[in-house]
């Protein structure tokens, strides 16, 4: 029982760290679809002029290239967790080979 209690007491603070990583991609997966529409919704507004075809088409490229990063970085997070939690158990005085 006092194994279990030192072990939730140790886990318990990683575990809330992997719930915010959860949050910050879904953020990341969220936000390449909401800058693309904000800034095709804004631009008319700001510029004071129409979209031409040429415009949108570059925007959609560039914004398809910077997407990319925005779709690696959740798969990266779980990883980099996993090696902090396996760095952490390692590290732990509990952990006995």
């Amino acid at each position: 029982m006092a194994m279990q209690q030192c072990y939730l007491i140790t886990m318990n603070p990683i575990v809330f760290l992997s719930l915010a990583f959860l949050h910050v991609a879904f953020l990341t997966h969220i936000s390449s679809v909401l800058v693309t529409v904000v800034t095709f919704g804004l631009y008319p507004y700001i510029e004071s002029e129409k979209m031409e075809p040429a415009k949108v088409f570059a925007g959609l490229a560039l914004f398809n290239q910077l997407t990319v990063p925005l779709f690696i970085f959740p798969i990266t997070v779980p990883v980099v967790i996993d090696a902090i939690v396996s760095f952490i158990r390692l590290e732990s005085p509990h952990y006995t080979t």
